[in-house]
């Protein structure tokens, strides 16, 4: 009792609280300077140390003391990632502002394979595929050989326009390099979001990306069109879109990058780049001339080289116009000249003249490294835009030759092979498929020099046109058989890629765009370029709208478009023991689809071990004459797959003529019911006149003998009156029938 009573008193629980509150303060701080050395600060030692990394089941997972979290997309707080390995977390955020940002260190697989993906439904498609012909094999059907290809659905990107505009509001007021491309917009951008009409203006598609190993995130570049008039064949401007998503492919809408970029002048710095966001790539532009005008990058492929350190590294390959400077003169003034002066009096220098010329070139770009200024671009320099930083491009031009009007569809690769401690110092083209022509250009530039590219191989063939553009084109980057095994010395001088084959009036509207696989090899003696292996059209069983209307197939005047846009990665699941391809394809120049591809490593195996078996039992093959006929023989399957395609829309009663002549069919049965409900109507009404008439002749005549009886009977009525007054003869028999005779006239 004793003990209670003193606990009581004020003293002592002054004593009992000061305590209580030095185990809540103290304890943890001792927990905390056990756990972390010495010279850990103190705001790491009480901050959550969050990692990232890939768990089996293919998420993406926050990780704090052996508690897993699954990473959300669109998320309300921004995400911080550094890269994996990055050695100065701390120095960093001592530097930079994180307040408020979810930080996190990628610590998981680089490569991309995931159960998810794995896991998705499955279907197969069948593919025919033509070899390049040995020397006792000419004919495409002695070429041909089928196959099948195992894939998931196609998906297609559900994009947030919404939220795309806005980014684009916000970079146009805030961002240096996006300022000056505000009026093409007319300050209406704010409305439309308002309105809820963006999606009218604004076009998205050709969308390619990469996998980040570093960050474990996939980062896509799409191309976005800007239409005043809200018609996707007239647009003013095209941008680059950049956005990051995780191995799943879930978007990741709030997200900052910590990436090893590159400044102006030629240093390494670690910069948070924040997603999405429209790449600063210049260009030349003037919003107050846009009509016949195509501002701004197209057909972009986006793909990874080595740098200079060892790591990999995003480069872009676009085209785009550019000002070139022409010449300039000296010419007189006329305005200068005086009332009492003759033009000949002038100097000829009074003024300078200069002339520019336009061409769509290729130019190469870095997304983390800059440039200031674009001179490269504009032909000239301008203050308006010497100290604004944009990402650094550089023109891809041949060595030895004249700028082309337009140069398009280059596609890009690059030599493993020829990779160095330096990194890839030459990026590969392929100019031409037709009468195959590949190039070879510098990929290490200094300042704002050109990429020069020269001809390492030149198909000899003059069968055909040269300097004709034929069907096959274009399509994905081309990837090294040896990304998916570098141990294999088949696959070292052995690339695959998705090309895409145009045919003109082939059954199908003005044209048909389709996916078409290929394998090329490079001979490791000879350095000559070979195209072993090339499909006709994949359909891919992926549904084409109309490119004006969707609901109409085949229209005369437009294309029907499936193009392959990227590889965006190749990776082998070794616990599951299956590579999975994944490409990325756009329909009617307005939307992303994202296409797995299971098992396709095998299937090349299969290809590389029949070409090799042909060869050692027939010879080798007259290159330059096998790349001919195997162009031929894929074309040629291709318009029979367009022909084919085009019956089956008819069939189907989705074509422009069929849909036309429905319409014309509905016109002529609307027009002839309309005939007939007019010939019932007329009918109708000459009916109702001919009774309304036919009612009032009856209404006449019988008023008509009414009157009369009326008359008759007053007569009648008087002459009884008379015969009474005059005869006074009161006869009941007489009367009675006079009564009669009186009713009679008066009813009647």
């Amino acid at each position: 009792m004793l003990l209670m009573r003193k606990l009581r008193t004020p003293s002592v629980r002054r004593i009992l609280i000061g305590v209580v509150l030095c185990l809540f303060l103290i304890y943890p701080m001792h927990l905390a300077l056990n756990h972390y050395p010495l010279d850990t600060s103190i705001l790491e030692k009480i901050k959550p140390n969050f990692s990232f990394s890939s768990d089996k089941s293919g998420g993406l997972y926050y990780e704090n003391a052996g508690d897993s979290e699954l990473l959300q997309t669109h998320l309300s707080s921004p995400i911080l990632i550094f890269p994996n390995g990055f050695q100065d977390e701390a120095m960093y955020k001592a530097k930079h502002i994180i307040d408020g940002k979810k930080v996190v260190t990628y610590d998981g697989n680089s490569t991309t394979g995931t159960l998810e993906i794995v896991k998705l439904d499955k279907k197969k498609h069948s593919l025919q595929i033509f070899t390049n012909p040995l020397s006792n094999q000419k004919t495409c059907s002695e070429l041909e050989v089928n196959k099948e290809l195992i894939t998931s659905h196609d998906r297609v990107f559900d994009e947030d326009f919404k939220n795309m505009v806005e980014t684009l509001i916000r970079q146009l007021k805030n961002e240096d390099a996006l300022k000056d491309l505000a009026g093409f917009f007319e300050g209406k951008l704010p409305q439309m979001v308002k309105e809820g009409s963006v999606r009218k203006h604004f076009y998205k598609f050709a969308g390619t990306s990469v996998w980040m190993p570093e960050h474990g995130v996939h980062l896509m570049v799409s191309r976005v069109l800007f239409s005043r008039r809200g018609i996707k064949w007239n647009p003013q401007i095209s941008l680059l879109y950049a956005q990051v998503f995780d191995e799943n492919w879930q978007e990741m809408t709030n997200v900052e990058l910590v990436v090893n970029t590159m400044t102006p002048e030629g240093k390494r710095e670690y910069q948070n780049l924040r997603f999405p966001q429209f790449l600063p790539i210049p260009f030349y532009h003037n919003s107050d001339f846009t009509k016949r005008r195509w501002y701004g990058p197209e057909d972009t492929r986006i793909m990874m080289v080595q740098n200079e350190m060892g790591k990999q590294e995003p480069i872009i390959i676009f085209n785009s116009d550019q000002r070139n400077f022409k010449e300039q003169k000296f010419v007189k003034d006329l305005a200068q000249l005086k009332p009492d002066q003759k033009e000949e009096e002038l100097p000829n220098d009074i003024t300078m003249q200069i002339s520019y010329e336009m061409h769509r070139s290729i130019f190469v770009g870095w997304p983390f490294r800059y440039q200031l200024g674009k001179t490269n671009t504009d032909g000239i320099a301008d203050e308006r835009f010497d100290n604004v930083k944009y990402n650094k491009v550089a023109e891809l031009r041949i060595n030895g030759e004249a700028r082309k009007k337009i140069e398009k569809n280059w596609t890009p690769f690059v030599d493993p092979m020829e990779r160095t401690s330096d990194g890839d110092n030459h990026l590969y083209i392929i100019y031409k498929w037709d009468n195959l022509e590949v190039l070879k250009c510098q990929l290490v530039l200094k300042d704002n020099d050109l990429g020069k590219c020269d001809f390492v191989y030149k198909d000899p063939s003059e069968a055909k046109d040269n300097a004709k553009i034929g069907p096959v084109r274009g399509g994905t980057e081309i990837i090294s058989l040896s990304t998916i095994d570098a141990k294999n010395p088949q696959y070292q001088r052995t690339w695959v890629g998705f090309l895409r084959a145009h045919i003109n009036h082939c059954g199908c509207g003005r044209s048909m765009y389709r996916p078409n696989f290929y394998i090329l090899r490079r001979d490791p003696d000879s350095s000559t370029f070979n195209v072993i292996y090339l499909s006709s059209s994949i359909a891919f069983d992926i549904p084409v709208v109309g490119w004006r209307k969707h609901e109409v197939q085949c229209a005369k005047r437009d294309p029907n478009v499936l193009i392959p846009n990227g590889i965006s990665s190749w990776q082998m699941d070794t616990e599951r023991d299956v590579d999975v391809l994944s490409l990325t394809l756009s329909v009617a120049d307005e939307d992303n689809r994202l296409l797995h591809i299971y098992g396709i490593k095998e299937l090349i195996d299969e290809l590389l071990a029949n070409y090799e078996n042909m060869a050692s039992n027939n010879g080798e093959s007259n290159v330059n004459l096998g790349n001919e006929i195997l162009m031929d023989c894929a074309v040629e399957a291709s318009k029979q797959f367009c022909k084919a395609y085009g019956d089956e829309q008819t069939r189907l009663g989705t074509t422009e003529e069929v849909l036309l002549a429905k319409t014309e069919k509905n016109s002529n049965d609307q027009d002839e019911k309309k005939k007939q409900e007019e010939e019932k109507e007329r009918k109708k009404k000459l009916e109702e006149e001919a009774n309304k008439k036919e009612e009032e002749e009856k209404k006449k005549k019988t008023m008509m003998m009414m009157k009369s009886g009326e008359a008759g009977a007053k007569e009648q009525q008087d002459q009884v009156n008379n015969d009474v007054k005059n005869s006074h003869v009161d006869s009941s028999k007489d009367a009675d029938k006079d009564d009669v005779v009186a009713e009679e006239h008066l009813n009647g």
